[in-house]
């Protein structure tokens, strides 16, 4: 049989031979070409033979060995490169997983890590480089070139962009470079060619197994013929939710069919849930109401999620369930403690907590040094004090989907070993993973093998943030990083539940939101409370939406990114205005478009309030938010104009949000559909500071 659809024009490819040699081709110099290939977590270099017309570098080959030992390089069958690349488009059956879907996931997967682990040369002479954020410091570090040489560079300044993520390198090679350097190529770092990332070794292990999948019900509808499966209807019973303080909460019909499914045989299913829907009340009742034996999992791509989820089933009355929140050492001594953290019982009753709050009192005044070694400590103190917890009888682990598949892929302690790892083999049966619209395409399908016996439940918002440096189009995202809800849902075999009852905003405040970015189709389920914006700035502010049009904005930059001083001058006038009225830090939010404008709004605000990028800000939530948007002129860059990133940004609020900015927002995608008709959503006044 054919393993993939007509779409191929019914074309079966059985060369597994081919389908085994389809490399990614990352350089080239002369008759040098470097590659990877889905095996290798390393890329590999070799002599060319022959080597098509249009031989480029960032597209997918076949690669033949010559008798010589040389490598021949031919075009890909454009049905084979289709399947890599735009496979959600087609159908795959047979053993399409394992010779199309799972290589290229893996390769995908691979390059993504190349990237991460690579800086580019933006000049040769002077040496400077741009590669994504990471510690640098000014000293000699080691490269090594597409083509397998090794370069070592004097690094000289770091001058870092905090907006993308990403930063500058000025350096002074230590000998002559290689000719093969020139501006566009990659270097990279010595120090990450022997890490191998999470998802790529969950799908590394699989595939270099060969054994077989399990959970192939569940990929036949993720991958296989559209709209081939049938789901039955759910139980129309609502759902009561008893509060520890003794109220009770009763579940929406969205919600509460969220529930009835994840108490079903159905394998997988999403939820879509826009922002205030409910989510993490309704993965709270998931947790508590499952009864079907086996451990349950609550994961996200983020630590921030996972502790709301910690939060609100706290204050769930949950029983006699064992839950425990994992999360790393650093963060267990730096952050705010999660309810249900290892180290749950009070310091002076509990020796390896008591100790461990020693450690971390002693790290703020560390030197360097020292500081490593009580990292190292803190280590082996959380380590031990999560092995005497409980361990291998959990109901529920909470933790980020990196943390659990540390756990899992962790090499095994004949001598000591470690309970959490022996559950996580066996007793898995539920998934829930939040914000899965920034969950790849790849991680998906390391959760799903790495935990076959286990219905996969996705929450999240296909029209908010996707992952980390996806671009639609790119051949590398397209095969590895593309939202985890969308593909789950794309075929239309599984359950989407779409919930449309926000309870963060009443009406007048989540009509914009609704009508530019979900097309009208949200309500309230919030009766309009009393106003506050018009009593902190009368006598023209009549709604809870406001507009500041700042007359003399002028934006400036600040290293790679930018700086607004007028807006900071309106931004304290705001704050004063507020505060006035009650509304202090507790109750106020600003998030900052510019990272550097961030900063400099945070240095200009009293203590105590949340300043928040909007990449950050995804997922909270504040009675009062406030929007420094910074441009002064329109611009057509994608990070500002996309529509995703605003959805997120005026979203947060609970009851007023206030937009920070110039007339040039009237003429920008999204910002203008927001603002263009001010009388319908938004009060608006001129200030000029």
């Amino acid at each position: 049989m054919d393993v993939l659809t007509s779409q191929l024009g019914g074309l079966s490819i059985s060369d597994s031979t081919a389908r085994s040699n389809i490399v990614y081709l990352i350089g080239k110099n002369r008759n040098i070409a470097s590659y990877f290939h889905p095996l290798s977590d390393k890329f590999l270099t070799t002599h060319c033979v022959s080597t098509p017309d249009t031989f480029e570098v960032g597209q997918l080959y076949n690669l033949k060995k010559h008798s010589s030992g040389c490598a021949i390089f031919t075009e890909l069958d454009e049905n084979i490169r289709r399947a890599y690349v735009i496979r959600g488009e087609m159908m795959f059956a047979d053993s399409g997983y394992e010779d199309f879907i799972l290589p290229s996931l893996l390769l995908g997967s691979r390059l993504r890590d190349y990237d991460q682990s690579c800086a580019t040369v933006i000049n040769r002479s002077p040496l400077i480089l741009s590669s994504s954020s990471r510690p640098v410091f000014l000293t000699t570090t080691s490269f090594r070139t597409e083509t397998g040489e090794a370069v070592e560079v004097m690094v000289e300044g770091v001058d870092r962009n905090p907006d993308l993520k990403t930063m500058k390198i000025f350096g002074d090679p230590v000998q002559p470079l290689p000719s093969s350097i020139v501006k566009g190529s990659h270097l990279q770092f010595c120090s990450d060619t022997e890490r191998i990332p999470l998802v790529t070794k969950a799908l590394e292990q699989v595939h270099k197994s060969n054994r077989s999948i399990i959970n192939r019900t569940l990929l036949d509808r993720i991958y296989g013929k559209s709209g081939s499966f049938t789901y039955r209807p759910m139980d129309h019973r609502l759902i009561s939710v008893k509060r520890r303080d003794g109220t009770t909460i009763v579940l929406n019909g969205e919600q509460s069919e969220a529930v009835h499914r994840y108490n079903s045989d159905c394998p997988a299913f999403a939820v879509e849930s826009p922002p205030g829907t409910g989510k993490t009340m309704t993965a709270g009742a998931m947790a508590i109401t499952y009864c079907r034996g086996g451990l349950q999992l609550f994961l996200s791509t983020a630590n921030v999620p996972v502790f709301n989820m910690a939060i609100a089933l706290a204050a769930i009355d949950y029983g006699d369930l064992n839950i425990v929140h994992l999360v790393s050492a650093e963060r267990e001594a730096t952050q705010e403690r999660s309810p249900f953290s290892i180290f749950e019982a009070d310091d002076e009753e509990n020796e390896a907590a008591a100790r461990f709050k020693e450690l971390g009192e002693e790290m703020e005044t560390a030197s360097k040094s020292r500081l490593r070694n009580l990292k190292k400590m803190m280590r082996k103190v959380h380590a031990e004090a999560l092995a005497a917890s409980g361990g291998a009888h959990y109901d529920i682990i909470l933790a980020t989907v990196d943390m659990i598949l540390g756990k899992l892929l962790k090499p095994k302690n004949k001598k000591n070993p470690c309970p959490i790892q022996r559950q996580l083999e066996t007793d898995v049966r539920r998934i829930v993973i939040d914000e899965a619209s920034q969950l790849t395409e790849a991680a998906l399908n390391a959760i799903i093998l790495c935990f076959p016996r286990a219905q996969i439940v996705l929450i999240g918002d296909s029209k908010q943030l996707p992952a980390f440096k996806y671009e639609k189009g790119e051949i590398v995202s397209e095969m590895a990083a593309h939202s985890a809800l969308i593909v789950l849902s794309r075929k239309k075999n599984l359950p989407m539940i779409t919930m449309r009852t926000t309870y963060r905003q009443s009406p007048s405040v989540m009509r914009h939101y609704s009508d530019v970015f979900y097309g009208g189709h949200l309500s309230s389920g919030k009766p309009e409370s009393r106003l506050l914006l018009p009593s902190a700035f009368p006598p023209h502010i009549k709604k809870d939406l406001m507009f500041i049009r700042i007359d003399n904005s002028k934006t400036g930059r600040n290293g790679t990114s930018l700086i607004n001083d007028a807006e900071i001058a309106t931004l304290e006038w705001t704050v004063t205005k507020l505060r006035l009225k009650g509304y202090d830090h507790q109750s106020v939010m600003i998030i900052a478009y510019y990272e550097a404008q961030r900063k400099l709004a945070k240095a200009s605000l009293p203590e105590g309030y949340e300043v928040l990028t909007v990449d950050s800000a995804q997922g909270r939530e504040k009675d009062v938010v406030i929007v420094l948007t910074t441009r002064d002129s329109p611009t057509t860059t994608p990070f500002f104009t996309c529509p995703l990133r605003c959805n997120v940004a005026v979203s947060r609020h609970k009851r007023a949000l206030i937009i920070l900015g110039s007339e040039a927002l009237y003429e920008m995608e999204p910002w203008k559909d927001l603002l263009k008709n001010e009388k319908k959503y938004f009060s608006a006044i001129a200030v000029s500071k």
